[in-house]
């Protein structure tokens, strides 16, 4: 009985993992400073699925004005497949 709840436990974990890493592939796999961004001519990221999240210059500029939510909301723009 002990055993069929470890094999259980086992599969859950496995199965809960897979499931995070599948909920997060939108998000950027490494983080670059602000001053990095505004120096790039296209200032972008590589999500963790591999697409390139690119951020708009004009509004990077903006960023110490505005809020965590405005940020996010306005800045990110997600490439997926062609």
């Amino acid at each position: 009985m002990r055993e069929n709840l470890l094999e259980h436990d086992r599969f859950a974990d496995a199965a809960l993992r897979d499931e995070l890493k599948r909920l997060n592939t939108h998000l950027p796999k490494n983080r670059r400073t602000l001053e990095d961004l505004l120096a790039d001519p296209s200032p972008s990221v590589l999500s963790v699925s591999g697409h390139r999240i690119r951020m708009r210059r004009k509004e990077l500029g903006l960023s110490p004005m505005m809020t965590d939510d405005e940020l996010g909301f306005q800045l990110y723009s997600y490439e997926g497949e062609t």
